[in-house]
């Protein structure tokens, strides 16, 4: 595997900022698992991704919108277990959008998001896997308070919704509503803190 990548920002006046970046990479693997005629199966996924945001800065919170592009080879596991050693890189295009605010005690964000992704590797419970293609969304939120000394208190939601495109049916592999509940304590020389996850049914 050989990868480079480069990112820029660009200030348009005091409050205002363009990013983006650039990605390429290569990657080569060898299935060795050989056939009877001892053959060599080999497979080279080149892939790219991109993307540029826009962020707005106030005295106490950031504005920000984005597109990315990104490809993803399959894995190692998605190749010997599910027993399909050419899959396609997955190729998903997003566009994402939030705001943070952090005041003298407060800090709080809200996030959302929608993506279009094709080939997206599908496993299955018969040691199978391929591409389809699949679309996403999903939101996120989440809340720190300084309770004074070294203790913080957070609490976080997360939620995101899929479609299996190809077969119109809701996509497997994706993670259900989830909620947290923590307590920390930092004096920077000890820390240590207590959580509570609450995660709904999957289906």
């Amino acid at each position: 595997s050989i990868g480079v990548f480069a990112e820029a920002g660009h200030a348009l006046d005091d409050s205002q900022r363009l990013v983006g970046g650039l990605r390429f990479d290569r990657l080569n693997v060898d299935n060795e698992k050989t056939t009877g005629s001892g053959a060599l199966s080999s497979d080279t996924d080149r892939t790219r991704a991109a993307f540029v945001r826009y962020e707005q800065e106030t005295a106490s919170r950031l504005y920000y919108v984005g597109l990315g592009h990104a490809e993803r080879p399959a894995d190692w596991w998605e190749r010997s277990t599910y027993n399909n050693f050419f899959l396609d890189p997955e190729k998903s295009n997003q566009i994402d959008a939030g705001v943070i605010h952090a005041g003298e005690k407060w800090r709080t964000s809200v996030s959302v998001f929608i993506a279009r992704i094709d080939d997206f590797i599908l496993t299955r419970n018969d040691n199978t896997a391929r591409n389809i293609d699949a679309s996403t969304h999903g939101a996120e939120a989440d809340l720190a308070y300084a309770l004074g000394g070294s203790w913080k208190a957070t609490a976080a939601l997360a939620w995101v919704r899929g479609d299996n495109d190809t077969d119109h049916v809701p996509l497997a592999q994706i993670p259900p509503l989830e909620g947290r509940l923590g307590l920390g304590y930092d004096d920077k020389t000890w820390s240590l803190g207590v959580l509570a996850r609450a995660v709904d049914n999957q289906d």
